[in-house]
This record gives structure tokens, sequence and C-alpha cells, in this order.
């Protein structure tokens, strides 16, 4: 129920009544006085309530639907909990175990295990399918699932299966993609990009449904690193092999044919992170963040305070989004937490949010928010970086998954905890609005 017109209701009714005491007060001064003084009372009450009455913290919020399902991997098993609870719904250890970064799409989850690429349903755990897939889980990238296909690597292949039954639809062969698969597949316009190592580093154009080689770029000398895809072209990071500090050279591609568009050398490591607004933004542990203009390979500018000699540590990867690159880390001075936004274009730093604890930090973006994982657990304003809440203190929160209003994230405790004493990890709910608290009730609550 909305309480906010009930509270403007009253508010008006306390006006009225402190406009009929402070009137009383007026005609018989001083003998009235304590009218006067009930009267200015009831006047700031009055606009007190008609405030409370604008704020959306008293706006009622939708409950969270039960059949929503949180994921979360503990010591190595993926387990499903009540996104409205917290009550633990199942758990899934694999056989080889244990549980990697899995991939979920349309309900289904496929996990890379030892020998083997498993089909999980989402909403009750069942396995649905194994298919045999060579090497160690470890040695395969995330897969990919597009249009009824799940797209995996293995040692020397791509293999494309259907997601219905796990049934074998291609599969590359050694000898066309010798080697290590270094990238996931990326899967865009009928093609499927990858990048594997051997001799030389090469990304190869496959045939989505056929699995035939379209196109294929090669370095020698050099390892291809990293591989992104965005607006028709690919963008891949080859490094010099080599002792010491090597050079990582960025390629463009034409998505279409493999032609190269542009390269550009980094004096040190690179991965070619995300494309917005015409702007390639690339980072490297060693020189910090570079921005690329995305159709000619031109330095648009760096900012090397985020590298291996900069001041702020610990930075996790960049989020890049609509024209803005939000980054976040430690500060060099070891006692404070930052986030920032700076414009991916012109490089000019938006606003920075200084933490107020030492944490590592974690950062994800939901519509117009941006929450904070430290320290404590943040809600900020993407648009300016206002703190507009702000729940714990004194322990490590970890990256935050937002859904239905609800943010859901892991903390450990360091010495006392909010959400109990004696427990290692928890698995948080709280509204994306407010960051009230909604869930574990006990500390018997789910771990994450």
């Amino acid at each position: 129920m909305d309480v906010r017109p009930l509270l403007r209701l009253a508010a008006i009714a306390v006006l009225v009544l402190a406009t009929a005491l402070g009137l009383r007060a007026i005609r018989r001064w001083p003998a009235r006085r304590t009218s006067g003084l009930v009267a200015g009372t009831l006047a700031v009450l009055a606009l007190a309530g008609f405030a409370l009455s604008t704020l959306d913290l008293l706006a009622p919020h939708a409950p969270v639907p039960d059949a929503l399902s949180v994921y979360y991997i503990e010591s190595g098993t993926l387990a499903a909990a009540s996104a409205a609870t917290g009550t633990v719904r199942w758990r899934y250890t694999p056989p080889p175990g244990p549980v990697l970064q899995p991939l979920l799409d349309h309900g289904v989850f496929y996990l890379r295990t030892d020998g083997a690429l498993r089909a999980l349903r989402a909403r009750d755990g069942t396995p649905l399918w194994a298919a045999p897939v060579e090497g160690r889980a470890e040695q395969q990238q995330l897969p990919t699932a597009d249009q009824g296909v799940v797209y995996a690597t293995s040692a020397a292949s791509v293999v494309a299966r259907r997601i219905a039954d796990g049934s074998p639809l291609w599969q590359t062969s050694p000898s066309a993609t010798p080697g290590s698969p270094t990238s996931a597949p990326h899967v865009a316009n009928g093609r499927v990009y990858v990048a594997f190592n051997a001799a030389a580093g090469s990304v190869y154009a496959l045939d989505a449904r056929a699995g035939t080689i379209r196109w294929t770029h090669t370095e020698e000398q050099a390892d291809a690193t990293s591989l992104t895809v965005a607006d028709g072209s690919v963008y891949a990071a080859f490094g010099a092999r080599g002792t010491g500090v090597q050079p990582t050279t960025v390629v463009a591609l034409n998505a279409d044919d493999g032609a190269v568009r542009w390269t550009y050398t980094v004096e040190g490591d690179a991965d070619p992170l995300a494309v917005t607004n015409g702007v390639l933004v690339v980072s490297s542990r060693l020189l910090g963040l570079l921005a690329l203009d995305a159709a000619s390979g031109s330095l648009l500018w760096q900012r090397g305070d985020l590298g291996l000699h900069g001041d702020l540590r610990n930075s996790p990867a960049p989020i890049v989004a609509d024209g803005v690159v939000y980054l976040s880390g430690v500060i060099s001075d070891g006692q404070h937490g930052v986030v920032l936004a700076q414009d991916a274009r012109t490089g000019r730093e938006r606003w920075r949010t200084v933490l107020d604890q030492y944490a590592d930090v974690y950062a994800s973006l939901a519509g117009p928010m941006l929450y904070v994982g430290g320290a404590s657990e943040y809600g900020l304003r993407a648009s300016d970086g206002h703190v507009v809440w702000r729940y714990g203190s004194r322990t490590q929160f970890y990256q935050p998954a937002v859904a239905a209003g609800v943010v859901f994230v892991g903390s450990g405790d360091v010495g006392f905890h909010l959400f109990g004493i004696g427990s290692n990890d928890f698995l948080n709910a709280l509204d994306a609005r407010t960051g009230v608290w909604q869930w574990p009730p006990t500390p018997g609550s789910p771990e994450a």
C-alpha cells in the first residue's frame, strides 16, 4: 500500500489545525502564547509530512516474485535460492567437479567440466544432457549460445552442439584450428569468431551453421591474447613473444572478410574491452586505460594512473556503456576505495566518489544506478556519483547482481558483521532503491 497519499492528507489536516490555533493566538496574544507555540510546532510537522510524502523511500515496491531465483557458486557447487526469501532450492555438483563460471541462457545453464559440456535446467537443477568435449575444464573457454546452438572450445577445436539435446552439429579438426583457445566464441552475423595460439597466434571466422573457415588472420611470433567483436569489426590483441615487457598489437579486422582496417601498438599488454560511441576502450595492466578511435585506430586519450605504477590499485575491468567508462579500485594511500566515471570520447572525468573505508571495489551498472561492493554496499547515481544509500561496514562486499528491484551481493565477515557472528560468507538481498536489507533473516541463510 502506498502510504504517501495518507501522509499528505494527515499533513493537510495538521496544517489546518495549526492555522486555526495560530489565528486564535494572534487575536489573544500574549494570553494565548501556548497556542502559538503549539501552532508553530504543528506547522513544522505538517511541512515535514509533505516533504516525506514526496520521497520514493515510502513508495510501495512490488514483492519479489517467488518464482525468481538467484544463482551462486559455493565451494564449487552451483546452487539456486528463492530471490524472495533466500531459501535454497537446489544444489548441483557435476561428477568431475567443481563448477567453474557457467553460462545461463534461456533458462539453461551450460557448465564446463573435465571432458564434457553439461546442460542443466535452471528452474530445478535437473541435468538435461552431457556431451563429450576434450580437455580439462580450465582449458575450455566460456561457451556461447545463439539461435538454438551452443558453441564451446576444446584443445585445438571449436564444437557446436544443439541446445535441445546436446547432439553434435559440427566440430573443427585439430589441423584446421591448431593450438589452445584464448577467447570465448563470439557469434555475430552468422559467424563464430575465436582465437587460438599454436606456432603463431590466429583469429578464425567460422560459418555458424557448418563450421567451415571463412577467413583467418595470423600474426607470427605473437600470441592472440584477447578478442572482441562490435559494429562489424573484430578487435584482436596479439602480444609479441619474448622475455620482459613486450609490445602488443591491437588489430581491427573487417568481420566479413578479415581485411585489416588498422593496427595500433601498445608498449606492454593490452586487452580490448568494448566499443561505445565509436570508441574502443583498451585496458593495460602496465599502462592503464587507453581509448582508440574505433574507425581509424588513432589514440584519443590515455589514463596512466590505472597502470602498474599508477595511483589506482586493484582495479577490476572497467564498465563501458553509453559513452561512459566507469572505473573502480583502491587509492594508493591504502585507506580508501574510489569509483569514478569519465567520458569515453574525450577522457574527461565526469565525477569521482571516494569511499570512506579500504576494501577491494566491485561495481555493477543497472539502469540509472551503479551498485558498488566494498567495505560497505553502496547505491550510487550513475549520472553524478551521488551516494543514494549505503549498507553495512567493516566487511567485504563482492560483485553485486540486480534483478526485480533487488541487489544480490555476497559478503565475507571481518570480525563482527551485521549479518551474524561466527559466519564466513553470506548472500544478501537489499532493496535496490533504498538499500534496506531484505534477507537473510537469520545466520542460517544461504552462503555465497
